[in-house]
Order: C-alpha cells, then sequence, then structure tokens
C-alpha cells in the first residue's frame, strides 16, 4: 500500500515538473492584464480557445505609469510590446528590468518621443528580435546605445523627427553590432551617411523610403556596392520616391 502511494506521489511531482511553466497564463498574469486594460492598454489575445495575451499596445487615450514594464513583463506570454502616440512618465525606464528575462520579441515606438535612458534600457533585453522606431526622436546618443546591442533581426529608424546627423550614424554603422534587416524612411542623411550604409557588415536586406538627398537609383545602386564590399547579395526595397511630395 505504501509503495503504491509513493508510486503515484512520484508521477505527480514528475507530472508537475514536466509542465512548461514558463508558458501557463496564471491567474496573477490575468490580474496584471485586467490592471493594464484598466488604463487604456489594448490586449490582443490568441484566436484559439482560452487563448493566452500574446501583444499589447498603449495610445494616446492610454494612461502610461511608471511601473507599466514591471506589469507587463509579469504576464509571461506577451512577446509584442507597441506604443504609439503616448508621454511617457520621468521613471519609465525603471523596471524595464523586469523583462530582462522574458520572452519579448518586438517592441515599436510609434509617434511617440523616447529618452536616451529608455532606449538605453531597451537595448539591454537580450531576447528582442526586432526595434522599430517611427518618429521617435532618435539623436546620435539614441544610436550609441542601440549600439550596444550584439545581434538583432532588425531595426527600423523611420520619419522626419530623428534628429541623429552622418557622423552618429557612421559611429552606429562602425559598431559591433550584427542587423539583418534595417528600415530607413525619409532620412536627411547627407553622403557621408549614404556611404557609412556599406559599413554594417551583415546586413541582408535595406528597406528605404524617400531620402531626401538621393534618387531611387542611388538607393537601389547600395546592391552592387554591398556585393563589392562583402562578396555577397543584400536585398533593397526602395519605394515611394516617384510620388510627388
Amino acid at each position: 500500500m505504501k509503495l503504491r502511494y509513493l508510486l503515484t506521489f512520484f508521477l505527480c511531482v514528475l507530472f508537475i515538473c514536466m509542465v512548461p511553466t514558463n508558458i501557463i497564463y496564471s491567474e496573477s498574469a490575468d490580474t496584471f492584464s485586467k490592471k493594464l486594460e484598466a488604463r487604456g492598454y489594448k490586449i490582443n489575445y490568441e484566436k484559439k480557445i482560452g487563448g493566452v495575451p500574446y501583444r499589447i499596445t498603449a495610445d494616446s487615450r492610454t494612461k502610461v505609469e511608471n511601473d507599466d514594464f514591471l506589469l507587463i513583463c509579469s504576464i509571461p506570454t506577451i512577446t509584442t510590446i507597441k506604443f504609439e502616440k503616448v508621454t511617457f512618465p520621468e521613471k519609465i525606464s525603471e523596471h524595464i528590468n523586469a523583462c530582462a528575462e522574458k520572452k519579448i520579441n518586438r517592441v515599436i515606438f510609434s509617434d511617440t518621443d523616447i529618452s536616451k535612458e529608455l532606449i538605453c534600457e531597451i537595448s539591454k533585453l537580450k531576447g528582442i528580435s526586432e526595434l522599430s522606431f517611427r518618429n521617435a526622436n532618435l539623436n546620435n546618443q539614441s544610436l550609441e546605445c542601440l549600439s550596444s546591442i550584439k545581434q538583432i533581426d532588425l531595426i527600423d529608424l523611420l520619419g522626419v523627427k530623428n534628429s541623429f546627423d552622418d557622423e552618429g550614424f557612421c559611429k552606429f554603422a562602425k559598431s559591433p553590432i550584427k542587423i539583418r534587416s534595417l528600415g530607413m524612411y525619409e532620412s536627411y542623411l547627407g553622403k557621408q551617411g549614404y556611404d557609412c550604409l556599406l559599413d554594417f557588415q551583415t546586413l541582408e536586406s535595406i528597406s528605404v523610403r524617400k531620402w531626401k538627398n538621393f534618387s531611387k537609383e542611388q538607393m537601389d545602386a547600395i546592391a552592387l556596392l554591398y556585393s563589392k564590399k562583402y562578396g555577397k547579395k543584400i536585398i533593397i526595397d526602395s519605394f515611394d520616391y516617384d510620388r510627388p511630395k
């Protein structure tokens, strides 16, 4: 009898150990979700029955507070975070370390000013594969923080509000960062910045739109220049050059 109880106990313990607890949507995570939704966050859930939350978005109606990253990263199934037209409180970056061991794959900032402190903390997160900045007012110091990233699939530097110059961009391009895809729209960079596109050694594709100082033909020529320098092909996606400004 005792042997049977011991065997049952052993099997229960073994079963519990085998459950992938890192992806279980717990009651505590549900509490965090409801709190964030009360602040105006939109949470997307998987379509299947009992689907877990995987994406969270803040917009101009969201009341963003200093502890939001602590709450967001307490929901273990969130993989994408987007901030659009929001104003960040002064100490928003203090709790980003709560995301350090989480599977946050993608972070998007759209029409949202982002401080150097926040970018530097975001850049420390190891699991991010995509970072997108659209009109986020990036400057040379912002790029310096991004250059601390070791490897990433995609970085988007989009929009006319960015204020980094040729020197800051070239320093970023020459840093050890490994990027597979780079997106740059409506750039005001000059000849020096254009030439520094060739300093990203690991690129597989570049998406460009309406570079003020260069034509579509000049942007497409990057593919040949890159091939000559590194002996490998690169995809150049250039568009919107024929439309009136």
